[in-house]
């Protein structure tokens, strides 16, 4: 039997990670760690700035069909990116899926699909904490 980079027996695997105080169980879920902290922040704020570029061109300056599709396409990758690059630093879901949804609001409101208030209130509405709660 093979798990990872270690070989042999199912007993002796097991007794090789419990001698040395492994878990067995974290050891094969691992998710493979980052290796440069710094590059990978780096990564997900020039991510973030683009993103927020994008969608400041989108709404200000009004572009012609192609290069406003050109645009969306591009935003949406840019959005993927900051979400896999956000799941790959935190590895939560909860998270991952709340910058995605965050995202969407504002190509929402960037695109003229919602206005900056009916955001706010879709956000308020949608989150277990409103102002009206007080």
């Amino acid at each position: 039997m093979k798990i990872g980079n270690v070989e042999g027996s199912p007993e002796e695997i097991k007794g090789l990670f419990e001698n040395n105080g492994l878990n067995l169980a974290q050891y094969v879920n691992a998710n493979p760690s980052i290796d440069n902290r710094k590059s990978h922040n780096i990564y997900i704020l020039i991510s973030v700035i683009a993103f927020l570029a994008i969608n400041c061109i989108l709404w200000i300056v009004d572009c012609s069909d192609t290069y406003s599709k050109i645009l969306i396409i591009s935003d949406i990758a840019v959005l993927g990116l900051i979400v896999f690059l956000i799941h790959q630093r935190f590895d939560k879901y909860i998270l991952s899926g709340f910058i995605f949804f965050i995202g969407i609001i504002i190509m929402s409101v960037s695109l003229g699909y919602l206005t900056p208030e009916e955001a706010v209130k879709k956000m308020e509405k949608n989150s277990h904490f409103s102002a009206q709660d007080d």
